[in-house]
């Protein structure tokens, strides 16, 4: 059940350049979970949801223990075969599998066994449309996603996140693949997978939820109020906030017995966005908003323009234009591209200001994310890249 298609590891990246307008977007934190046998992606997805509800196997947060657990329950001769397993069976006696191996449970069952309720309906043999994807993210409800392959046998992944824009995380266990970032529609049908079934979960109770109200408008040097409020539906407490608002910088507000701040924020130069985090146990809620902070641009920063050009004489290449200004006092510039697992894909050095034109062609880099640093004359900025 390997995947052939390039994927991109996730770190949890705020290099992120301007936007136009404020969004929001809404990602359900976990670890990525690597599935231990070859034929446990069943297991492995079914650790992951079960983990991000701060639910483990046993008390094992080791994977191979956690998953191995899982299976046992996933057989019902108690045996944790290395063998596919369903989605969905209607009852908790199982399905035959390949003949004399034995009854599997569907994952429709062991999540429930172990904590986690889900949404029984049509066998699990429906998919989402993209408003459906979006509304389950933001209402906090991972689900788990088999991919028929078009040579036969099937993989199931975990959807975890939806940024406005359309573009969805994917927690993929197999080994060699990882969280991986497209569109919507390549998760439904690219290459040789095929979107199928669904299992869709239900929050649990002692899930964290967060709100706050921003500010419409921010500009640099001006004290805001952001106004946050945070519970539970079994009205709980909630360990703690954390409040981002640079890359290096982290604080912690707030208390145990706390559900809700005023919190002062005077946004400085290198503020692009605000993010809050509520931690309960290994849950975890998360807003985010970017901001068009005026009055902070640095006008001797350089600008930059990416985009696919299908008619260059080379071929398809992908365009990156670096616009160093006039006014900059550096000669020379150091441009690095790298993936968002951290791999550096180019670095050139740039003559002199005015723009520069690089051409990538697809065996430097594919369609997907990537992160550029651009540094000169002690000035480094670090742009996001979506080709």
């Amino acid at each position: 059940m390997s995947f052939s298609n390039k994927t991109i590891i996730l770190i949890f990246c705020m290099l992120l350049t301007f936007l136009e307008a404020p969004y929001a977007q809404r990602l359900l934190k976990y670890r990525r979970v690597q599935q231990k046998q070859d034929q446990w992606c069943w297991a492995a997805c079914s650790q992951w949801i079960l983990a991000y509800h701060n639910i483990f196997p046993d008390g094992y947060k080791d994977d191979f223990k956690a998953q191995e657990r899982i299976a046992k329950y996933g057989w019902v001769d108690g045996r944790p075969h290395n063998m596919w397993n369903w989605i969905y069976t209607s009852s908790e006696n199982g399905r035959n599998v390949n003949g004399n191996v034995g009854n599997g449970r569907g994952i429709n069952w062991i999540l429930p066994h172990f904590g986690v309720p889900v949404i029984n309906k049509q066998g699990c043999h429906y998919t989402f449309s993209e408003s459906h994807y979006k509304k389950s993210i933001e209402e906090g409800h991972p689900f788990v996603v088999r991919w028929q392959w078009s040579n036969g046998g099937g993989h199931f992944v975990v959807a975890m996140a939806y940024l406005e824009g359309g573009v969805t995380w994917i927690m993929n266990p197999w080994k060699d693949d990882g969280i991986q970032i497209h569109d919507y529609d390549w998760v439904k049908r690219a290459g040789r997978h095929t979107w199928d079934y669904t299992l869709e979960t239900k929050k649990i109770d002692t899930l964290p939820e967060l709100t706050a109200e921003f500010p419409a408008k921010v500009e640099a040097g001006k004290e805001y109020s952001v106004k946050l409020t945070a519970k539970t539906q079994a009205n709980e407490d909630v360990s703690s906030l954390v409040y981002f608002n640079k890359v290096t910088q982290s604080v912690t507000i707030g208390d145990s017995s706390a559900t809700g701040w005023t919190l002062k924020w005077t946004p400085k130069e290198g503020d692009k966005f605000i993010e809050f985090e509520m931690n309960y146990g290994n849950a975890r809620d998360t807003i985010k908003k970017e901001f068009d902070i005026t009055g902070i641009h640095n006008p001797n920063a350089p600008t930059v323009n990416a985009y696919k050009n299908v008619v260059h004489k080379l071929g398809n290449t992908y365009v990156i234009e670096i616009n160093i200004p006039e006014k900059n006092n550096s000669k020379n510039s150091l441009v690095s591209l790298f993936t968002l697992s951290g791999k550096k894909v180019l670095s050139r050095s740039l003559q002199g200001r005015g723009t520069h034109t690089i051409h990538l062609n697809s065996k430097v880099i594919t369609s997907g994310m990537y992160i550029l640093s651009i540094t000169n004359n002690q000035l480094k900025t670090n742009s996001r890249l979506i080709f």
